[in-house]
Formats: structure tokens, sequence, C-alpha cells
């Protein structure tokens, strides 16, 4: 069963850029923004960004790091109020045993930004990223994948896709799985919901 959160319209606030810092005019003192905070899942590692923000700010998780089921906390020295905002992004990878070659810069299967629950506070409940779905990868040809496996990998990654498996015929050497979580904080000023920051962690591939 697929989740069902409010999904909202929420214009593009540029995820990739990294030059703008978080010093609007209305908004005064401290902020910490704390994912993994009171963890509900035991021995969950938290994840801290404290302000100044960059208008996107990156983070690689490793490969035990899983932020499904997780809270996010909003510390801030100011009465502003604050929302969380949530968007899944799946991608390709190319599977051969234990290496892979993941086409994280290719096509995507990317949400609409879910708003998260609101627990008490500034405090948010991050849902089940399981339940959400993210089942809208592009359809692609065969070749339009050699092709984009070649461009990325070369032939030698090229010849990964040739391989069969006569005794798993379902066996597929590509698959697609979650490659990034971003979270959006806004803040409501003058009535009118403000972008604090992006977080996109990047989740590893292809393990």
């Amino acid at each position: 069963m697929v989740l069902s959160i409010n999904s909202i319209a929420v214009p593009s606030t540029g995820t990739k850029s990294t030059g703008t810092i978080f010093t609007r005019s209305g908004f005064t003192g401290t902020v910490l923004i704390e994912v993994g905070a009171d963890n509900p899942v035991e021995g969950v590692k938290s994840f801290q960004f404290k302000s100044p923000f960059k208008n996107s700010i990156s983070r690689s998780l490793g490969l035990a790091d899983d932020l499904s089921l997780l809270n996010v906390a909003i510390r801030s020295e100011s009465t502003n109020s604050f929302r969380v905002l949530l968007q899944l992004e799946t991608s390709m990878t190319v599977m051969d045993e234990g290496a892979h070659l993941d086409l994280t810069d290719w096509k995507h299967c990317t949400t609409d930004w879910l708003e998260v629950a609101k627990l008490s506070g500034n405090k948010f409940a991050l849902p089940d990223f399981r339940r959400i779905n993210t089942d809208c990868f592009p359809d692609v040809s065969d070749t339009e994948i050699k092709e984009e496996v070649f461009a990325q990998g070369g032939e030698r990654w090229a010849r990964v896709l040739d391989i069969s498996y006569p005794d798993y015929p379902e066996y597929s050497s590509t698959t697609v799985e979650l490659s990034s979580v971003r979270l959006k904080v806004e803040t409501l000023r003058n009535g009118k919901w403000s972008l604090v920051t992006v977080l996109d962690f990047n989740v590893p591939l292809g393990c």
C-alpha cells in the first residue's frame, strides 16, 4: 500500500545551488537542524546542520544509514514556525557482482514534495520510505541504457549488460534504487513560506 500523505505544489528552489547563505531579513538567531533527533530507531546516528545555511547542503550517507522513520528537530532562537518537506529520487545502477556503475546523472524518478507530519513544536516524523510510491522511473529501451552505460563506463561496463545467466532467466544487471533523500526546511514569514535550506542526502546504490 502506498502511504497517503499531503502532496503539495512547491516552486523549485534550485536544489543544486550552493551559493546563497540563509541570512534573509526578518530572520534572527541561530538555527540547528537535527535529522535523527530523539531517534525512534535504536542505534541510528543523527545528522546536525547549523546556520547560516546555503540554499542546498549535500551529505553522503553510509551503507548503514537509513533516514526512513527518523525524527527531524529544528531548534531556533527565534519564534518562527517551520515545516519540513520530503522528496525521494531513484536512479539506475548496473551491477557486476560486487562492483557497480551508478547512473546518478541520467534519468530519475523524482517524487513531488511531501509535507512531513509534525509531532510537536518544531519536531517532525519522517514516514516509512517504503510506503511512498517511487515507481515513476521513465521507460527506457535496452539501446538507450547501453548507450548511457558506454558513455559513463566504457566498453567494460557495456559488456556487463550482455552477460546472461541461464539458470536465472529473470536476472537483470540493472536495477533502480533510492539514490537521494531531500529535506526542504521552510519558515513562515509574513504569511508566506520561505526557504531555509534543502538537505540533500546521497544514498549509496548497488549495496
